[in-house]
């Protein structure tokens, strides 16, 4: 680049000095200077003067401009300029402009999907290409590069690779070329599963495939960004993740763990109509080199605990195979899976529930090592579907566990009357005072106020703790309260309640919880992560129809008469719940007229006779100005109930009987 310096004196200009300061790419400052006088002598950096007047009292302005200047030696970042000029007196003034330089591309990252995470169907791969030397992002383009092509530099790639825009999302306002956002359908990514592009294929029917990004800035600069992602091309096989332990930990260095280790997790079906029939659980041995050892009959043989009390058995738990599994689903034929090897060496523990699963394990210390020891284990899940298809193993989880490391218990309860204080505190630890209680599940919904309730256990000592709310340090008698310590035999603090109230100002909230215990022979830290989501918004109901087709069946007014089809009335409704999902609806088949003296709801599971199925919806009923009794049909009661500016109403039956104990 080339610099014009002017400068103006009524005695004339008898010379100039021109200093650029910068940073080169090592950080270390980095000064050119040049000096322009009367002989128009040059320096190394190749200044010259090509016209002007110097040496001379002519009152006009003294321009120079300089030859090619190379900035390349100069880091990214703003140069400071000083121009000096001299008159025929020596008498100086200056000028201090400044510029930048822009010699590196984008900054590039990588936000979904995760690298560890399995996808299917259309891929959304998103991020950031932001240029921070001035300029802007002009392009931001993709590559799943073959075996030849992650072997070749960078440059080499930026010229030569076939870089794409497939998919770029740029119809929505959000997408630019420095957040770009691509979606890379089906079958585009399918091309991809084989051994020429992937790193990795697992015995699951995985692929690693490696991608690249490429951004562009307006001057040319140019970086590559590099990441992969799990493909899993059947989207119809279970995908399950683990939410607790929260931290994968790793081969080398597990999470410490103690006490009842409750693992918790989800599973989905990401294309089909599908459902997952179970999850299953491996547990294994990690030696000290990183290595595990999937061994079911270490996982199913029998405890066998020592004259210490520690465990040298099996864990004894409850493990199937692939045929016990088909039994126990109740599936006519095999499970599928995507190789033999994988069919071959599949086991695991059975967790409870499905979709939003859990499974408690060290319930009872069969995993506890000796003291002062650790027992390494690892964790992974995996789910089979309604159709037979077992899905691939999930990430894997290291735990060391340490029956010396403090315990967090995690609960999430209700009171009638709000804590305020560490009195309240202590009174409200036991269960039994609260009004509502739930076990904590991560990401679990809450309606209404509740407290998060991290009863905190050492068998030494508790020595410290803090809590925070997404990274803001929470305040005890502020912010939540505790209770009082309660002691051991020994003096030391043993067990403490810490009482949170749940922020609902927002559709989630985060708290962590670290514990530490006795520092004297070095201390156990255990940290945990509370995420909870609020919902306190109901479900809005669309549409109420006849039909199973909710575009085309007639919807019920007011006044609808219900005709039945060969004994059967269809009925159909739409619903809207972002939040916490749909559950479940409630609605009451009522008749009057005939032989109903009063307006009834009919029991559906009551098979005796249509006399047994009546509730009727109030106690009496007058007809032509006489009361008309009925004192053996159940009487059920009114239950309005107002959500925004409408009233609903709920109907009631105070059971006596167990035979209705189901209305």
């Amino acid at each position: 680049m080339r610099f014009i310096l002017k400068a103006y004196d009524a005695n004339g200009i008898d010379r100039m000095q021109f200093v650029l300061t910068g940073i080169d790419s090592t950080d270390n400052t980095l000064e050119k200077k040049v000096t322009l006088s009367t002989d128009e002598t040059t320096d190394e950096e190749s200044w010259s003067s090509k016209y002007g007047i110097l040496g001379t009292t002519e009152a006009s302005p003294a321009p120079w401009t300089t030859n090619v200047v190379d900035v390349s030696q100069f880091a990214t970042g703003s140069i400071s300029c000083t121009a000096y000029a001299y008159d025929t007196s020596d008498l100086m003034g200056n000028t201090t402009p400044s510029f930048s330089v822009d010699q590196t591309g984008p900054t590039i990252t990588i936000s979904n999907p995760k690298s560890t995470e399995e996808v299917t169907g259309t891929i959304t791969l998103n991020g950031s290409a932001i240029d921070n030397g001035g300029s802007s992002t002009a392009s931001t383009k993709w590559l799943i590069p073959d075996a030849a092509q992650r072997g070749a530099t960078d440059t080499a790639l930026i010229d030569s690779a076939k870089w794409l825009d497939t998919g770029f999302a740029d119809s929505e306002n959000s997408v630019s070329a420095s957040q770009y956002k691509f979606l890379i359908a089906d079958d585009v990514i399918k091309d991809y599963d084989n051994n020429t592009y992937a790193t990795a294929i697992s015995d699951d029917g995985i692929y690693t495939l490696p991608v690249y990004i490429l951004s562009v800035d307006e001057l040319g600069n140019a970086a590559i960004g590099k990441h992969s992602i799990l493909h899993n091309p059947e989207g119809d096989r279970p995908r399950t993740t683990i939410s607790y332990p929260e931290s994968t930990g790793t081969a080398t260095e597990g999470l410490i763990l103690g006490g009842t280790i409750r693992v918790t997790g989800s599973a989905e079906i990401p294309v089909g109509d599908y459902s997952v029939s179970a999850v299953y659980l491996q547990i294994g041995s990690v030696a000290d080199d990183g290595t595990v050892t999937w061994n079911s009959s270490k996982v199913s043989s029998a405890v066998s605990k020592n004259a210490s009390g520690v465990n040298e058995g099996g864990y004894g738990y409850a493990v199937y195979d692939k045929d016990s599994a088909q039994t126990n689903l109740g599936f006519d034929s095999a499970l599928t899976f995507t190789s033999g090897s994988a069919a071959n060496e599949w086991w695991g523990v059975k967790a409870n529930k499905t979709t939003s699963w859990n499974l408690s394990i060290n319930t009872s210390g069969e995993m506890d090592p000796a003291s002062g020891s650790v027992n390494k284990i690892a964790i992974r899940a995996c789910a089979i579907n309604s159709n037979r298809k077992v899905g691939a193993w999930s990430q894997i989880y290291y735990i060391n566990v340490d029956a010396t490391a403090p315990i967090q218990t995690a609960t999430l309860r209700q009171y009638s009357t709000a804590i305020s204080s560490s009195n309240d505190a202590d009174s409200s630890t036991a269960s039994s005072t609260a009004s509502a209680l739930r076990v904590y599940e991560d990401g679990m919904y809450l309606k209404g106020d509740w407290y998060l309730t991290v009863q905190l256990y050492d068998e030494s000592k508790l020595e410290s703790y803090t809590v925070k709310k997404g990274s803001t340090q929470l305040t005890a008698g502020a912010d939540y309260f505790a209770s009082t310590i309660t002691t051991g035999d020994d003096g030391n603090s043993k067990t403490q309640y810490l009482f949170i109230p749940v922020d609902k100002s927002s559709d989630s909230v985060s708290y962590t919880v670290t514990v530490t215990d006795t520092t004297d022979s070095g201390g156990h830290t255990v940290t945990a992560t509370y995420n909870l989501n609020i919902d306190n918004d109901a479900p809005t109901i669309n549409k109420i129809y006849n039909g199973s087709d909710s575009e085309t069946s007639e919807s019920l007014s007011n006044d609808f008469s219900v005709v039945d089809s060969n004994y059967k009335f269809i009925l159909g409704g739409k619903v809207s719940e972002p939040g916490s999902g749909f559950e479940r609806a409630v609605f009451y088949y009522i008749r009057e007229g005939n032989s109903y003296k009063r307006q009834a709801v009919l029991d559906p599971l009551i098979t005796t006779g249509i006399e047994d199925s009546k509730a009727y919806l109030y106690g009496s009923k007058t007809e032509n100005e006489v009361e008309v009794d009925d004192t053996s049909r159940a009487i059920l009661t009114k239950r309005p109930f107002t959500q925004g500016t409408n009233t609903y109403t709920l109907w009631a039956l105070a059971v006596t009987e167990i035979g209705r104990a189901h209305v």
